[in-house]
């Protein structure tokens, strides 16, 4: 018999994107099972844990995910997970910790999972396993303006969390739920460092999921400021590392054709890159580079200054909270209407904010003439991002008291 999937997918894929979109967030809304209070339903965090997510994919999301995962562990807490990753169509390839399988009956679910994935993912987890639960949201968002989408199906959890007040203060504006400020713990790694500078030549680095748009990790102004900041000659080389190239080929291509311009070297790599390799580009960097439009977050940043690898990062949201004058560059950045070619971010009265480049510029060549500067606020990096990416931080953020849970045998 020959199957009809493969023509009915082709048929689905000539509709418009945000049609299709639309009509699966109203399908799995519809079949999925909404928040509901019980007598046994926790009122606040409570054992044991389930963190579900797209645990074992080379994303940000994954990785956020990961963190919540391995600081409830260190914390000595009753945790379980359930790894979504194939599920929601993510390549599945990080290792992740032989855990017991989760229990049905009371305790916290905590979700990193987003819209408009949340419904489809509390389909998967199922009813049985979510009946008595605290639904928590663990999200992500990059602007002050929430889509729709967002608002709808804040419906099928409990309360939120976020992991900046970028976040969680945008979902205060327009969610009626609790929101809570949960920092991922991943100052409780101890993350390789090496000594910066040594070789002469200062080696600057980016790295961006295209996935994630091009308009708003802004790649190019990275590379702009470094031919603009540095000449034929100079001691200094960039490397981008860059995932989903195919989300924007053109951008991709852009970004090659500048490399290949005269100058200090650049190289762009491409790809999902397992843990050693990924340990090894972080290995080769002094000077990590973020010019992006706005971030919930900032994974990679918050990573570079757990590395004692010092930021030149836009003073602007999530990252503007943990990126200082002591521990990196602060690039002052001006807000301006956004425009995304791709639609995900353009949404009534949003802004983001556009970097300076004179300031993006200037940064660089302080770091590259001065390598004891570079030392110095790595050094406070790491400092800061162990207190701010702390396991009681997490604690803290989910009403839990400090310290390693001890059970009675």
């Amino acid at each position: 018999m020959v199957s009809l999937l493969p023509t009915l997918h082709r048929i689905w894929r000539l509709f418009p994107a945000q049609a299709r979109r639309r009509f699966y967030e109203k399908a799995t809304n519809a079949v999925s099972p909404k928040a509901a209070w019980t007598g046994k339903t926790p009122r606040e965090p409570a054992e044991p844990f389930i963190v579900a997510g797209a645990l074992s994919a080379p994303t940000g999301l994954g990785e956020a995910a990961r963190q919540i995962l391995f600081g409830l562990i260190a914390g000595g807490y009753r945790v379980s997970a359930i790894d979504l990753s194939k599920d929601l169509a993510q390549k599945s390839m990080i290792p992740l910790p032989e855990l017991p399988p989760p229990p049905t009956g009371p305790g916290t679910l905590l979700l990193a999972v987003q819209p408009p994935n949340v419904a489809h993912a509390l389909t998967l987890i199922g009813r049985s396993m979510l009946a008595d639960k605290l639904r928590i949201g663990c999200w992500v968002w990059d602007l002050e303006v929430l889509p729709e989408s967002w608002i709808e199906q804040s419906r099928l959890v409990h309360a939120l969390a976020g992991p900046s007040r970028f976040c969680t203060e945008t979902f205060e504006r327009r969610m009626d739920l609790p929101v809570r400020l949960i920092r991922y713990p991943i100052g409780i790694v101890q993350a390789p460092q090496a000594l910066r500078g040594k070789s002469g030549t200062l080696r600057f680095g980016a790295a961006m999921d295209l996935g994630s748009t091009s308009a708003r990790k802004n790649p190019l102004a990275v590379l702009q400021a470094f031919r603009r900041a540095f000449g034929p000659g100079d001691a200094v080389s960039l490397s981008i590392k860059l995932r989903d190239v195919g989300a924007d080929p053109a951008m991709f291509a852009e970004l090659q054709s500048l490399a290949a311009t005269d100058g200090p070297p650049v190289e762009i790599l491409n790809g999902d890159f397992p843990l050693k390799r990924m340990e090894e580009w972080w290995r080769g960097l002094d000077v990590f580079v973020s010019l992006h439009r706005s971030e919930g977050f900032g994974l990679l940043p918050a990573e570079a200054m757990l590395r004692g690898i010092p930021v030149i990062s836009t003073d602007w949201s999530a990252t503007a909270e943990f990126i200082s004058p002591e521990t990196g560059w602060p690039v002052p950045a001006t807000l301006v209407p956004v425009i995304d070619s791709t639609g995900r971010y353009e949404l009534e009265g949003a802004q983001w904010a556009e970097p300076d480049m004179t300031a993006a510029v200037d940064a660089m060549k302080d770091a590259a003439r001065n390598h004891e500067e570079v030392s110095r606020r790595g050094a406070a990096s790491v400092e800061a991002a162990r207190r701010i990416f702390s396991l009681e931080q997490l604690q803290a953020g989910l009403g839990l008291p400090t310290g390693i849970r001890q059970h009675a045998e």
